[in-house]
Order: C-alpha cells, then structure tokens, then sequence
C-alpha cells in the first residue's frame, strides 16, 4: 500500500507497475464496452462469443484498458470489434482506432522488399553493401551481409539500438543513427549463420528502400503496399497523433502518452485490427487481393517458405522463421495439423499479434494496450475453436499429437543427455541461470536478480527420457552444438493443447581471472548522456549502467543497465568485454560489447549506440553559483543539485529530473521550475542545450 502513495511522485514508475500487472494497483478495465460489426451470416458465431469471452478475461487480468479484434473467415473480414476504452468518456474503440502493432510492421517491410524484388530492382542475396554504400562494420565478414539475412534476423548484428527507439514523438533520423552505430559495432555471429531475433536489420531496410527507389520508406509502403491493400487505418507518424484517433494506455482516467517507435521498418506502423486483418487476406490470396495482384507466386513462395535452409546453425526444427513472420509453421496449429503464418509485435505500452493460415482461409488480428497479456496464445485458441466450429465441432478438443500427457508431464521422442552435466552457469541476453545439484536429490535451477540467486525450480527430477521435470508440466534437457552447452526448456501452452521447446540459455565457459582495470570498476556506476530528451525508456528504466563481478563467471563481467537487466560480457583487452553468447532465437538478441573510451582524464562507457559518463565527478550546483557550460543537443550535461527545495532553471533547451537514486520525477522544456526533496538529499539534472548556453539555477519561491 506505500507502493501506492509513492505513485503520483514518480509516473515513469507508476507507468512500468501498472504495466507489469503490480497487484497493489486498481483494476483499470471499465465496465464491459465493445463497438463493432457483429459475426456476418455464417461467420463463425461460436467461435466469436468464445472469444469475447476469453478476450474480457485477459483485458481483467492484465488491466487492459483497450483491445481490438479482426477475425478473418473464407478470405473475408467477418467480425472487427473492440473492447474497453480509449478516454475517460468511456469511447470504446472504434473499427477505425489506431494501435501500435510493433513488430507487425516487419511483415510490412518484407512486403516492400518483395515489390522491389518483383520488379528486378534488387535480388533476396544481394549484399546489402551493394544499394547501401554506407554500410560497414568494426568486423570483417559484415560485406556477406545479404537482404534476405535482414528479413531472416540472421545478418549477425548485436540486436537493437535502443537510443531514441521508443519516444513520446516522432524522431527523424533513427535509421541513418543506427547506420552511424553499426560502423563502431561487431557482428557477434558470422552472417546466415542463426537466426537471432533483430530489430536493426529491419531498420536497414528504410535505408535499402530509399537508396533503390528513391522514396522514403513511409511514402513508398503507403503507396506501394497500404493504399492497393485498403489499408486507410495504417501509418507511420510523422507528427504526433490526435487524441481520440488511436488507442493510448489508460492509467485510472488519465491517458497515458503516446509511445512512437522511430524504427518503422521494425516497429513503427500504427493501424486498426481491420487493417491487420487486410494485411492477412495477401497470403490467404497468393499475393492478390480482389482480384489484384500485388506480389507475384515466386515472391509469395519466398515469404512464407522457411529460411531455416540458408543457415547453417539451427539447433531445434521450431520456429521456422520466415521473411518478416516469426515463423511459417505454428506450433500449436501445427499440432493440429494445419500449416499457420504468424508475427508477434510488441512495444512498451503494446501488444499485438497476426496468425493466418492460407490454405483454411482463416485469420485472426488481435492489438492491444499491453504487451503480456500473450496474444499468440490467444490468437491460436480463436483459430482452433473456429476449425472446430467449421468442422460442427462445439469445441477444439486436445489432438492425439500434443506432447503433453495427462500427468502434466512433457515428454519427448529422443533421448538426450543426462542432466546432471548441465551443472554450472547460463547466459541469456537478459540474464543468468545457474544449475545446482539440489539437496533432497535431483538439480535446481536459479535465476540471478537483484545482486542474488533466486530459486526458480526447486527440484528437478529425472522423467526417464533424458529430460528433467519441473513444476506446471516444464521438462529441461542439455542440448551441445558446435562445441557449445544449451540449456532446452519445454513447456506446455495452450492450456496442455501442445508444448514448446526453446533454448532459453547458454554455458558460460570459464576465463581468466579480471585484469586490476576491470577489478577497479567493479561496483561503479556510468550515467548515459546522449539517450533522447523525449525517451521512455529514459524515464522508465533510468540512467544508470553499472559494471559488476561474480565468482561464478570469473573472467566476465555483468553489465547492469534498463533498471535491472543483467548481460554478460567476457573480458578481451582492458577497455573491452566482448558479447559472447551464440544463442539462436529470441533468447540471443540484443546484447553488445562493453566498451571504455578515455575522455578527459575519466573513462566513459559504451554500450551499443548509448554513451555514458561516470558517476563520479559529477558538477554540482547551488542556487545561485556561476552557469555551466552545455556541450551542445548532441550530449546532455548532467549535475547534482542542492540547496532550497525551489528552483528555477534557466539556460537548457530540454531538461530532466531524477531524485538521488535516479528515478525519474519530472520533465520539461526551456526554462522551468523543479522542486527537490526535503531533508537534503538533492537530486540529478541532466540538461540538453545548445553549446555554449549556461546552465543556470535560481532560488524560486514556494
């Protein structure tokens, strides 16, 4: 209940609970409202009471707020309906209200590599150095680097520029920024090489498509893909949208601000699920749409063919990724026996998902204000109930293929090694895992959070098969590929329809012990600079990275960073700890090279495309001292502050204020006011301004 009363004071913090599902908050979800076309004659209307159903139950438990719906059946859109609201009024969403669909528009931007393909202007395996000249890498090997590995997530790049990503207005500029941070960059995987979920290859392809045609990428997908689609519900901001037009998250009666992702190859399209739902409808039609052909077969077959063929490294048959889908084969569909389409988006406020299969005619389209209330797992009961209705079924019943028995347990066909040689350490890009012989028999598995280890499965026993169970039907195994150890989790989903295995970690080897450089950061703290004045990762996650040591990976460091994630990097030279892991799948993304650059007689710390200055040292201001100079838009200045609890600010263009432990309170443009925390404990400014402006601060009146 303190959770409670420290809210209004830090609404970045407010924001990332209500986000999360923190179970001190009031339910968000208003009464029941839905706007929309009921099911057309012969539309599946079973299937649809079913999902309204489930669709208000996930809205309650994850306080969703808005979410629409597009269910596709026979090649046309029988059902668009949304739910909730998208303003204190209690507006329930409407067909035309606008979401942010996120990865979705990965889908799209293979779309606009495949009409340029068609029409003999690039080839699927040109380099990518061949239309972008610009493009260069700190490691040899980046000139492989072809257009289908863009689409395919496979060109080897870290994952992700998180600077300026995700913001509260469009930004220009984003893809020539991520341009400008892959020439400092390594490839952490030899190109085609694995699959390894990547937003940056997508944000290449805004580069590839205006360097080849000429428009900007927006304008070339508006007219080259959404108009001859119909879809009139679907853009790419330039500039902020209107209140009332889209969907934002709602906290009690107070919308929250819109969240822009300046990616829009990656993630940048905003569009109504009757949009997605039209987007569908090309791969149910071969790439025509009535009657109109927008993509030829050949480009069709390459779109939903599985790129697994052109790797070399691909442990586990699932997922079959696809150019921009996530994968051409649904594994819970495919239990069933029929083939499915499907992409995953998800933003910071935002989830959505897209699941289509072709040869059924069927699709479902469902976006909403929340990224975990888990659409694709809703999405495929939809789909299923709606075979089953086609079928005269009242019900999908579990299929005679599902790996999940009725003990709950997950077995598998093939015998793997025993577990017991899967004790020690794991990496992921967000964390650590660590195997122990538990004490009443068997293993355990942790998690390290929060500086500690913390127990995950307390004990997993042997099932016979070479895996080992956990709890709620998870089974583990060790998977060795190419000279490495892989963790393999399986677990069941779709309430025990079918189960997924996934690789979730990779050994940590052993290395020698930190040089005195790295032992004497141990513990310190870096403070990013040139983050944009506008991002919410800034005010969510906060400023703040710092290095740490562990006994149980001597010879790494942790890299602390977005308010508590945890990567590991290894130790190459004194200024550098390099990414290490080679993990196929989402697992394996964005992780980068630690790296500490000697500026001004301190050491400064990059991190991908953020830059960050050290704690230590920072200026501090008074009301009332001499002005500090700011270098200018490029980098902010950061100062402690102290004296009265008013002051007035003057000097910086765009400023933010963080109290002493770097939450975020407040901020604004231009001169302002800010007021500091009573009994002394100051607070951190960081400042943006033109060079050579000063900084200024003056007591203000209470």
């Amino acid at each position: 209940m303190s959770e409670q009363r420290e809210l209004p004071r830090n609404p970045a913090r407010r924001r990332l609970l209500m986000l999360s599902g923190c179970a001190g908050l009031a339910a968000l979800l208003p009464p029941a409202g839905m706007v929309g076309a009921a099911p057309r004659a012969g539309g599946l209307p079973a299937t649809v009471e079913e999902a309204r159903r489930r669709i208000r139950s996930a809205m309650e438990l994850h306080r969703m707020s808005a979410l629409s719906v597009a269910l596709v059946d026979g090649g046309r859109i029988v059902w668009q309906e949304g739910f909730g609201r998208i303003d204190r009024a209690g507006t329930v969403p409407g067909l035309h209200t606008l979401f942010a669909v996120g990865s979705i528009s990965k889908v799209v931007a293979a779309l606009a590599v495949m009409r340029l393909v068609d029409r003999g202007r690039v080839g699927l395996d040109d380099p990518l150095v061949r239309h972008v000249r610009g493009f260069r890498m700190a490691s040899p090997g980046h000139e492989r680097v072809t257009l289908r590995m863009l689409l395919a997530h496979s060109a080897g790049f870290p994952g992700t520029d998180s600077r300026g990503l995700f913001t509260t207005r469009p930004v220009e500029g984003y893809a020539e920024q991520v341009l400008r941070t892959l020439a400092g960059q390594r490839l952490k995987h030899a190109p085609g090489e694995m699959s390894v979920y990547c937003n940056d290859g997508f944000t290449l392809v805004e580069l590839l498509v205006a360097a080849v045609d000429g428009r900007p990428y927006a304008r070339f997908v508006e007219e080259e893909i959404l108009a001859p689609l119909g879809m009139a519900d679907s853009v790419f901001p330039r500039q902020p949208l209107a209140a009332g037009v889209f969907a934002p998250v709602l906290l009690g009666d107070a919308p929250e601000v819109a969240e822009y992702v300046n990616g829009q190859a990656a993630g940048g399209l905003y569009a109504s699920a009757g949009d997605m739902a039209r987007l569908a409808l090309l791969f149910i039609g071969n790439g025509t749409v009535e009657g109109r052909r927008l993509l030829s077969e050949a480009a069709m077959h390459e779109l939903c063919g599985a790129q697994t063929a052109y790797m070399d490294f691909h442990p586990l048959p699932a997922p079959d990724v696809g150019l921009g889908w996530d994968g051409v084969r649904q594994q819970g569909l495919a239990a069933a026996g029929y083939r499915a389409l499907h992409k995953n988006g998800q933003t910071i406020f935002y989830g959505s998902q897209l699941t289509v299969l072709p040869e059924q005619g069927l699709a479902v389209a469902l976006t909403g204000t929340s990224p975990a209330y888990g659409p694709e797992d809703l999405a495929e009961r939809i789909l299923l109930h709606a075979l089953a209705e086609r079928a005269g079924a009242p019900r999908f019943a579990p299929s005679l293929k599902s790996p999940v028995d009725a003990g709950g347990a997950v077995r598998g066909e093939a015998r793997a090694g025993r577990l017991e040689r899967a004790v020690g350490v794991y990496a992921f890009n967000y964390g650590l895992l660590r195997v122990n012989p538990a004490e009443a028999g068997g293993l355990s598995l942790e998690r390290y959070e929060q500086g500690a280890w913390r127990v995950l499965e307390p004990r997993l026993l042997p099932a016979g098969d070479g895996r080992w169970e956990g709890g709620e039907g998870r089974a583990y195994r060790l998977l060795s590929r190419a000279g490495r150890d892989y963790l393999v989790r399986r677990s069941p989903r779709a309430e025990g329809l079918h189960a997924v295995e996934e690789l979730i970690a990779e050994r940590v080897a052993r290395a020698a012990p930190l040089s005195a450089a790295w032992r004497a950061r141990l513990g310190r703290r870096w403070l990013c600079v040139n983050e944009d004045p506008d991002s919410i990762l800034l005010e969510m996650a906060g400023p703040v990275f710092a290095v740490h040591g562990l006994e149980d990976v001597p010879g790494h460091v942790l890299a602390h960073y977005k308010g508590g994630v945890v990567q590991v990097a290894r130790v190459a030279t004194d200024l550098r700890a390099e990414m290490t892991i080679r993990l196929p799948g989402p697992a394996g993304a964005n992780i980068d090279d630690v790296v500490f650059e000697p500026r001004g007689g301190e050491e400064w710390l990059r991190f991908g495309g953020l830059l960050h200055r050290p704690l230590e040292g920072l200026a501090v201001m008074e009301a009332g001292r001499t002005g500090l100079e700011l270098p200018g838009e490029a980098h902010g200045t950061w100062v402690r502050l102290q004296g009265p609890t008013a002051l007035r600010l003057s000097g910086a263009s765009r400023w933010k204020l963080f109290d002493a432990g770097f939450r975020y309170l407040e901020g604004g443009a231009g001169d302002g006011r800010v007021r500091l925390a009573a009994g002394g404990e100051g607070a951190h400014l960081l400042a943006y301004g033109l060079p050579g402006r000063l900084l200024r601060l003056e007591p203000a009146g209470v």
